[in-house]
C-alpha cells in the first residue's frame, strides 16, 4: 500500500551518447561508491633535510555501483537480455570508432556526469526452465570524462552533479 502523496522514486538513467540509446534502471542501486584523490609530488631541494610536497592534480572521479534486474514475464525477460547486451556494449568501441562511447549518468539529486564505463561485471543469477536468463546483477565501474577544471567550490556547491551534463 502506498501512502498518500508518495510517488515512485526517481531512478538512475544511463544514456549512450554515441547512439542516444538509453535506459532507466529497474531498481536504483542500494549504494554507490565514489573515489577521487589529490596527486602530490615530491621536490628535492639541494641542502634541505627533507623533500617539499606540491600539488600536481586531482585524479579522475570514479563511480561504481551495482544494479539488480529481474524479469517476471516474457516482455520483462526479453528487455532484460536487451539491457544486459546494452550494458556490456558500453566497454567496446563504437561502430566506426576507436573507443567506447561516452555515457551520461543521471540520477536526480544524486549523480549527473559524463563518464566512460571502465568495466561491467554480470552475475547471472536465475534462469527459466528453457535456460533463458531471468535475473542478473550488473556491477559497473566508471570514470568521469570532463574537459574543464573543477574547483573545491564547485564540488562543495554541486557534489557529483555537473552543470554541463
Amino acid at each position: 500500500m502506498t501512502k498518500f502523496g508518495a510517488r515512485e522514486p526517481d531512478r538512475l538513467g544511463i544514456l549512450d551518447l554515441a547512439t542516444s540509446e538509453g535506459y532507466t534502471v529497474q531498481y536504483n542501486p542500494e549504494r554507490t561508491s565514489e573515489k577521487v584523490g589529490a596527486e602530490w609530488r615530491e621536490q628535492a631541494i639541494a641542502g634541505l633535510s627533507h623533500t617539499l610536497l606540491y600539488y600536481a592534480n586531482t585524479t579522475t572521479h570514479q563511480v561504481a555501483f551495482s544494479l539488480k534486474f529481474i524479469g517476471t514475464n516474457a516482455t520483462d525477460i526479453d528487455g532484460l537480455n536487451t539491457l544486459k547486451r546494452f550494458l556490456l556494449s558500453l566497454v567496446y568501441p563504437t561502430e566506426g570508432g576507436s573507443s567506447p562511447p561516452d555515457v551520461l549518468l543521471i540520477w536526480p539529486n544524486s549523480l549527473r556526469m559524463v563518464v566512460v564505463v571502465t568495466s561491467v561485471g554480470v552475475d547471472n543469477e536465475a534462469f527459466a526452465a528453457n535456460g533463458t536468463l531471468t535475473e542478473f546483477t550488473a556491477t559497473i565501474e566508471c570514470k568521469e570524462r570532463r574537459t574543464y577544471a573543477l574547483t573545491s567550490a564547485d564540488v562543495r556547491r554541486l557534489g557529483s552533479q555537473r552543470e554541463d551534463a
